[in-house]
């Protein structure tokens, strides 16, 4: 399944955002974390040349009963959320799956989104969003499927609008990133903007 969508917004802006953490907790409706857990969310960074990959690992927000129940998870999971962007052209890969806190097993679903970001113009973006999920546990495998897929598409497409409406509120655009507060989860915004800015723009400085 393939998703479209439109940001009023320039690239590096709306990137930043589809590789946020911080904000998942306010913003989000699903997957990510919850404000309060945020200090114990692992986090690193691993640039090379032609990638930046980003692993986060922490407590799963609350999703409710019938969902973890369709997900195959249990309360207290963590949340992994593994995923590389790459820029020719620029696209991000996510892997996301639950494991056991205790002993670091994943539980057997596990799920990929894969979105393209095209410039469209100076300040808009179109996104492409492709959604996978393999064939994981829970309540049976089959029913579990047939109600899961079109949920997650549904669900994925939600949480694409809601981070286009974050970016769609920003009132400053300037894309650079001198003598902005950054924080331990924003190291990958300095990362995007070197690689950005080599392939596509004219170098400037970036932090």
């Amino acid at each position: 399944t393939v998703l479209r969508h439109r940001a009023a917004a320039p690239l590096e802006l709306v990137l930043d955002n589809f590789t946020g953490v911080e904000h998942t907790g306010r913003v989000h409706a699903f997957f990510g974390y919850a404000e309060a857990d945020l200090a114990a969310v692992e986090t690193r960074v691993e640039a090379r040349d032609d990638a930046v990959r980003v692993y986060n690992r922490g407590p799963q927000r609350d999703i409710g009963r019938a969902l973890r129940g369709l997900l195959g998870i249990r309360p207290g999971d963590h949340f992994v959320d593994d995923w590389t962007t790459r820029f020719a052209p620029v696209h991000v890969c996510y892997d996301q799956y639950w494991i056991d806190p205790a002993t670091g097993a994943p539980r057997p679903r596990r799920l990929r989104v894969a979105v393209v970001f095209v410039p469209a113009g100076p300040a808009v973006t179109d996104l492409f969003t492709f959604v996978y999920t393999n064939g994981g546990g829970g309540l049976g495998a089959q029913l579990t499927d047939r109600l899961l897929r079109p949920l997650l598409v549904g669900f994925t497409d939600l949480e694409v609008r809601l981070d286009l409406r974050l970016v769609s509120r920003l009132a400053d655009r300037d894309t650079a990133l001198t003598g902005r507060r950054l924080g331990r989860f924003d190291r990958v915004l300095g990362e995007h903007r070197r690689r950005i800015d080599r392939l596509y723009r004219r170098p400037r400085e970036v932090e």
